[in-house]
């Protein structure tokens, strides 16, 4: 008899622990040679492996928080959870319910707390911690003490950012930071001009929010050797003026012909930069983060990732101070030794914080730079000419002159696709424009077709080495038979709510009204109804403001705007978006 009264008990607190839990993503064990889990976002196979961060004294009872199923909304709010010394989630339900198995009053599998506390939230909503899958977390740390240029409006604005930046430069340093966006001052491109006349001879270099283009002053041009004979590097431009001169705008890859000057930040520097991402990312309620690593925001090499995995991330995991979850990915062309550090030391640190096992790479450039690959021209004077060759200013192509860049040659690209997926790598590739949208998913479909397991579903199901392909920010897309083929091939989309505000006022004049419709350009509502879709930030490109994104992709326009979207679709539902933060992360 007090067997089967413990049985049901055991059935009803399972039930209790469903409502938080149910339809959360597990964690494959194959990832990790641990079987500790990520706090509260990925779950191991049983319930008890679940973990909720946000607690860290030795046990507690919160009432009356309120917690809720993200993916059953119509299931009444529970009114308490009981949580252990390791952050476990034991009991969610009724503070009786809670304090009574705290107590030890009802009999249970799990190990009673010696000592509980309760902690009253006043009616707080308790939710579990987001996952943002892209974000660059190196550059997002730096960037916090940078000249922060996001909410400028003016040149005015823009210098006096710049000069009290400038200030606190230390001798031999550069000014750097970025977050700049011309729209917000009405659509004028600064020039080097709007930097020296505060900067003087101080080299300075700031992005644009994409991270596409960047400004750069006369100092940080001098000392790139960067000049009015200087050419187009392959798949970048140098702006110049009617007289020949550079303006200081760079696109692409002429980046990197500035930041392979810029010193080196010391390994200090990047590891109080670490810390500052994520405690940022914590008190924004971000758990777990993709990183896509540094290049080419802030390092012109792009084994920059290697060194950050082996001398930042894996040391603050052997010591235990990454206080989130880090799935780090690698570039793309260094598949082999990726393959090989899997193949000695797994997937995963064993502390279960952090985690490797994917390759990145970049098919095309951003609306906002012009250099996003499309399918027919923009609408206005281009930026980059060639579209299958070099970045030459007028250059003639298959398509005309003005459909944007490609970053690397296709073949180059879906060869190493084909050699990653081999190899049992997850791919991630970066890709705006429709035609650069196109090009990635034939080159997932050839290394689909050419795999030993070509079945979508069993391989995102395979429990030795579950993958499932990327496509980054699918921002524009030729239309309903694209995301059809991204679903036959059981690939993940990852988009980004929150660049649509900052295109709204230039989309259709870059693209006109066919490609600014709904269903061509953030296609967010498509996307979420066919495909298995993950939200993210891009974070230093947008802020890491996860709440502020979904009303993005709720409502197609800012929190504090009334102005929508055109390329909005038919409105989404909370339940529909923020399953895009927790439930479809399990993709990743």
């Amino acid at each position: 008899m007090a067997s089967d009264v413990t049985s049901k008990l055991l059935v009803v607190l399972a039930t209790l622990l469903a409502l938080l839990a149910v339809g959360w993503p597990y964690f494959d064990k194959s990832f990790s040679s641990s079987d500790k889990p990520c706090p509260l976002l990925y779950v191991g196979r049983s319930v008890k492996a679940q973990h909720a961060p946000m607690f860290t004294t030795p046990s507690h009872l919160s009432d009356p928080a309120r917690a809720r199923s993200p993916t059953k909304p119509e299931a009444p709010a529970a009114k308490a959870m009981l949580v252990d010394g390791k952050g476990a989630i034991l009991v969610v339900g009724s503070l009786d319910q809670a304090r009574a198995f705290a107590l030890g009053v009802v009999p249970g599998s799990w190990q009673v707390p010696s000592e509980v506390r309760e902690v009253d939230l006043r009616g707080g909503f308790v939710m579990p911690g987001l996952i943002d899958s892209h974000v660059h977390l190196l550059p997002g740390g730096l960037a916090l003490g940078q000249a922060q240029l996001g909410k400028v409006v003016s040149r005015e604005g823009f210098q006096s950012v710049v000069a009290e930046s400038a200030a606190r430069v230390q001798p031999g340093g550069w000014l750097l930071g970025g977050g700049w966006v011309e729209a917000g001052w009405g659509g004028a491109l600064p020039d080097l001009a709007w930097i020296d006349e505060v900067c003087g001879e101080l080299p300075a270099f700031l992005t644009r929010m994409d991270g596409h283009s960047a400004l750069a002053n006369s100092a940080a041009l001098r000392a790139a050797g960067i000049t009015g004979a200087t050419p187009d590097p392959d798949h970048g431009h140098i702006e110049k003026d009617p007289s020949g001169q550079p303006t200081g705008l760079l696109r692409e890859s002429a980046i990197q012909m500035v930041t392979r000057h810029i010193p080196e930040p010391t390994l200090e520097t990047l590891g109080e930069a670490l810390q500052l991402a994520i405690q940022h990312a914590l008190s924004r309620g971000v758990t777990t983060l993709v990183d896509m690593g540094r290049f080419p925001f802030s390092s012109s090499d792009p084994q920059s990732a290697w060194r950050d995995l082996d001398l930042l991330l894996q040391p603050a995991a052997d010591a235990g101070q990454l206080k989130a979850c880090v799935v780090a990915f690698m570039p793309l062309s260094s598949w082999p030794r990726l393959a090989s550090k899997i193949a000695v030391e797994g997937r995963g640190h064993p502390g279960g914080r952090l985690f490797w096992g994917g390759v990145k790479e970049f098919a095309d450039g951003s609306l906002g730079s012009k250099t996003a690959l499309m399918w027919e021209p923009y609408l206005t004077e281009p930026v980059l000419g060639a579209v299958d060759g070099g970045a030459v200013p007028g250059a003639a192509s298959a398509l005309g002159s003005q459909a944007g860049t490609r970053s690397i040659p296709m073949d180059d690209l879906a060869g190493k696709i084909r050699a990653a997926d081999r190899a049992g790598l997850q791919v991630a590739i970066h890709a705006i424009g429709d035609r650069a949208v196109d090009e990635v998913i034939q080159a997932y479909e050839e290394a689909l077709a050419a795999s030993a397991d070509p079945d979508p579903l069993a391989r995102n199901h395979d429990e030795k080495n579950p993958r499932r392909h990327r496509v980054e920010h699918v921002q524009h897309i030729s239309g309903p038979a694209t995301i059809a083929r991204m679903a036959a091939a059981g690939l993940l989309a990852v988009p980004n709510p929150l660049h649509m505000p900052g295109d709204v006022s230039n989309i259709e004049k870059l693209l006109g009204e066919e490609r600014s419709r709904a269903g061509r350009s953030y296609a967010l509502h498509s996307m979420t109804e066919s495909l298995h879709t993950s939200f993210a930030s891009d974070f230093p490109v947008v802020d890491l403001d996860l709440l502020e994104s979904i009303y993005v992709a709720v409502h197609r326009k800012n929190s504090n705007r009334e102005k929508k979207s055109r390329t909005g679709q038919s409105e989404q539902t909370e339940e529909c978006v923020v399953d895009g933060w927790t439930m479809q992360e399990s993709q990743l």
